[in-house]
């Protein structure tokens, strides 16, 4: 009699040859950096990091599919979009804080928002 358990079927086919299901190994889904797309778009670069989570949320469903090759991609570009959310929302922090400086050391203090802490 043939198991009707799917999930039993899969974890079966899974694992070996002796079951005489597969004989190629399960590939593994990719990561997702689903996390670290939410985290660098919150805190550092919303419009770089919306296409993150946007491709993040994709390698999951591309890989269910049996899309190994496009969760790949995905998981890739998700990857270089948290990245590049990364690196901008960094600079810009850097650039915000040499213009408070250059505006202190010239001496427009009223113009900063916080100028009473000078």
């Amino acid at each position: 009699m043939a198991n009707t358990n799917p999930s039993e079927n899969y974890s079966s086919s899974r694992n070996a040859k002796a079951d005489g299901y597969s004989s190629k190994p399960v590939a593994q889904c990719p990561k997702n950096h689903l996390a670290k797309a939410i985290i660098v778009t919150i805190m550092c670069c919303m419009p770089f990091g919306i296409p993150a989570i946007v491709y993040a949320a994709g390698v999951e469903s591309a890989f269910i599919e049996g899309n190994i090759a496009l969760a790949t991609e995905r998981s890739n570009n998700a990857n270089k979009w948290s990245n590049i959310s990364l690196i901008s929302g960094l600079v810009f922090i850097v650039l915000y804080i040499i213009f408070v400086v250059i505006l202190v050391v010239a001496g427009y203090k009223d113009f900063l928002p916080f100028h009473h802490l000078f």
